[in-house]
């Protein structure tokens, strides 16, 4: 119960952080700065699942995550991106123009949206490959 506790706070902590220092401010990279991975899942059609380790890939997609609140809207998100640091996970819904984080609605930032869209198409290149070379 202690640790279920604790992961809620964290959470918690994450997305006060993140409403309370969003607002366009293109420096502002917490958390998802801070983050130890990123995984992205695609769960329409064609789904998928990939993650980013690498620090300097995180660094660069964070720095593209700026957010400028927006109204809410009636897209279906089939896309989440989330942020992981430890136990700790802040999720974000997406699409091609707009952004949900827990109950805040935010305009989806064009760069990160056309850098995920690319690490999105490597993934699925590299998996076709991966299943073409496992059927010859």
């Amino acid at each position: 119960m202690k640790l279920r506790n604790i992961s809620v706070l964290c959470l918690a902590g994450f997305g006060i952080a993140c409403l309370s220092g969003c607002g366009g401010d293109p420096d502002f990279a917490f958390p998802f700065g801070e983050a130890t991975e990123i995984v992205f899942k695609v769960t329409y059609r064609e789904e998928a699942e990939f993650s980013i380790t690498d620090k300097q890939e995180i660094a660069r997609l964070s720095k593209l995550m700026v957010l400028a609140e927006s109204e809410p809207c009636a897209c279906k998100h089939f896309q989440t991106v989330t942020f992981r640091q430890g136990a700790a996970e802040f999720v974000a819904s997406i699409c091609e123009h707009c952004c949900d984080i827990g109950r805040g609605h935010y305009d989806m930032p064009q760069p990160f949206y056309e850098a995920y869209q690319k690490l999105l198409a490597a993934h699925r290149a590299k998996a076709a490959e991966s299943e073409n070379g496992a059927l010859e």
